[in-house]
């Protein structure tokens, strides 16, 4: 069980005045799930800079080493409901969920992926599609 995910070749923008905030202006994320095809079940934004921020309509944890990693949000992107609940429960148990930024290569290295938001819950992740992009 798990999805397969590919990276969306348009990047987030970047809006310092929305930072954070619960929005109806997701037309990024909109235009980059338009790119999705069959292939795969979502696809990880990046922002101007080449940095990964979240999902299409999620937002990612990795495991690297005994860590769990969260990316920074910076000005593209949003904590949502579900990563917020994750972030209290693993601190509850000792395991902090780290905030750094992180790149593909980053990505590519982590012994796992999960992908989270507040209608499905937690998707891992089976496949990266790592010579895939998803057009916009």
């Amino acid at each position: 069980m798990g999805v397969s995910i590919g990276i969306s070749e348009h990047k987030l923008s970047s809006n310092s005045a929305l930072t954070g905030i619960k929005h109806l202006n997701r037309l990024d994320q909109v235009m980059a799930s338009f790119a999705l095809d069959d292939s795969v079940d979502e696809a990880l934004c990046l922002s101007q800079s080449g940095q990964v921020i979240e999902g299409t309509k999620s937002n990612l944890i990795l495991v690297v080493g005994q860590r769990l990693v969260t990316p920074l949000l910076g000005d593209a992107g949003l904590k949502g409901t579900m990563l917020d609940y994750l972030t209290g429960r693993f601190e509850e148990s000792g395991h902090a969920i780290q905030v750094e930024a992180v790149s593909l290569a980053d990505v590519n290295e982590a012994s796992e992926l999960f992908l989270c938001n507040s209608v499905f819950g937690v998707w891992p992740v089976r496949k990266l599609c790592r010579n895939a992009s998803v057009q916009a």
